[in-house]
Parts: structure tokens; C-alpha cells; sequence
């Protein structure tokens, strides 16, 4: 149930889209999943599984071996100059947030284990050396690239109930008080009538069939999240330009993300 019909403007060839919902401190896993197209456009699946920033980099280098492009679409801050406060993007996005009924996690410097020096995320674009600027990766033939992405925010691009007043849909398993199966079962669904649009068939087939797990954990939604990351890349490589947004900039700090009219009224 997309937001507004979305049309298929570019064929992926050689190209692997990998969805990576990384662990921010890297003190438990996150999970990481891609989609590959070979050198007719022939597309395949591979499934989410749990990483932590090193095996996630190996996966990464190993698949810009085995495709001329590479698009990484991260749920993490990938660019935070901001001493203190929020960037700029999370001031933006702040208020659909909290209207919808979620909320975004404030990205500075301040916080040491995240975005201080040492932190691995930064280790982690050290090691990847790849191409920033979003609008550069929606059209690379080739070489590594990597974008920001939120998955809250996507979802609600994709499915214009979850972008009603209190409509996002509650589906961490870690948060017990809020979590309902029947979100899960929502967002799971969304993904996979998305995926399928796009004709990325085994995607839409393992996101169907994510829908009927009857007691999901955290490990669960990483792996959903990660493949929700894949299907934002993937949408910014494959759709018109007019179909996703990128909020924010090169310097202070962006997300790409799907656009329904609903969201593109808010932003304005």
C-alpha cells in the first residue's frame, strides 16, 4: 500500500543494494540483507542476517567484488558535525515524527560512544571509503556508495496509514507496553506489497511470510528493518526522482526516503 504509485524509471544492472540497520555503540548486532541484480537485470535476495560493524564491512567489500555499483543504505547518522542538540535533518523531520506518533533519536557529538572520535560508525566509512553524495549513488554505473536512511520515516512514505495522526506503527518486540502483532503484521505487509510493485519478488515472498511470525523478537525487527533499508536504496535507484526525498545536506547531515503526498505536505 504505497503512499502514491510509484513508476519504475531505471532497470538495475550489475548493481547490489544492501540494507544495513547497524547497531549505532556495535555492542549487540545489527543486521544486514541486499539485493542484487546481475548483468542482465536478473534480480535475487539475500536474506537479513545479524552483524556487527566488522562483518558488516566484509559483507559490503565483498559485494562491491561482485558488482560493477554498490548502494549501502544505513539506519545510522552517517554525517554529524553538531556539537550538542539535534542536526538539522532531525529538526525537520521532529514534528511529523511526534505528530505521527514516533519519534527520532538526536544525532551529535557530544555523544562519545556514538558519534564521538572513536566511534565505529566512523571506523566503519573509514574502512568503506565510499560516496556520500545521495544524488551521485541514484545514478553511479558504478563504485561504493553509501546513504542515511530512517526506516520510521520510510514507512511512512509507504503507507499513508502509518502517516495519519498517532499512525506509526508500534512493532519493536523490545518495547512490551507498545508493541502489537497486528503492526507488525502491517508493516510487514507494507514491505512486501512494496517489493512486490517493484517486482522484487523474493523480497515481497520473505516479507509475506515475515508477516505470519507469531512472536517476533528484537533480532526479528533488525532483520526487518534491514531489509525495509534495502527497499528505500532501491526505490531511490529504481523509481522516478519526484518519489523520494532527500532531507537535510552533505554537511550538516541528510536521510533519503520515500515520498507520499502526505509527507511532501508536511515537509513543506
Amino acid at each position: 500500500m504505497m503512499g502514491k504509485s510509484m513508476q519504475i524509471e531505471q532497470q538495475q544492472k550489475d548493481v547490489r543494494i544492501i540494507g544495513f540497520d547497524s547497531a549505532w555503540a556495535d555492542k549487540s548486532p545489527g543486521a544486514i540483507c541486499a539485493l542484487h541484480f546481475d548483468k542482465s537485470g536478473l534480480f535475487s535476495f539475500e536474506l537479513p542476517r545479524l552483524v556487527n560493524f566488522e562483518q558488516a564491512m566484509r559483507f559490503i567489500l565483498e559485494a562491491e567484488t561482485d558488482r560493477a555499483c554498490t548502494l549501502v543504505a544505513i539506519d545510522q547518522p552517517t554525517i554529524v558535525s553538531n556539537e550538542t542538540g539535534k542536526r538539522p535533518v532531525e529538526h525537520i523531520i521532529g514534528k511529523l515524527m511526534l505528530y505521527i506518533g514516533g519519534g527520532v533519536l538526536p544525532a551529535n557529538i557530544s555523544q562519545e560512544a556514538l558519534f564521538g572520535p572513536g566511534a565505529p560508525i566512523w571506523k566503519f566509512k573509514a574502512a568503506l571509503d565510499a560516496n556520500e553524495d545521495a544524488e551521485k549513488a541514484r545514478v553511479a554505473l558504478d563504485g561504493l556508495h553509501l546513504i542515511e536512511v530512517f526506516p520510521a520515516l520510510a514507512l511512512a512514505g509507504l503507507n499513508d496509514e502509518f502517516a495519519a495522526s498517532g499512525g506509526a506503527p508500534k512493532y519493536n518486540p523490545k518495547n512490551r507496553k507498545k508493541f502489537k502483532l497486528r503492526d507488525w503484521e502491517r508493516v510487514t505487509e507494507t514491505l512486501s506489497e512494496n517489493a512486490n510493485a517493484l517486482g522484487l519478488d523474493e523480497l515481497a515472498e520473505w516479507s509475506f511470510g515475515y508477516a505470519r511470525c507469531a512472536s517476533p523478537s528484537k533480532k526479528d525487527q533488525d532483520c526487518l528493518d534491514a531489509a525495509i533499508c534495502a527497499l528505500i536504496g532501491a526505490i531511490w535507484r529504481m523509481c522516478d526522482r519526484s518519489d523520494s526525498v532527500v532531507i537535510g545536506d552533505l554537511k550538516n547531515g541528510y536521510m533519503v526516503s520515500p515520498l507520499s503526498d502526505a509527507i511532501r505536505h508536511w515537509l513543506e
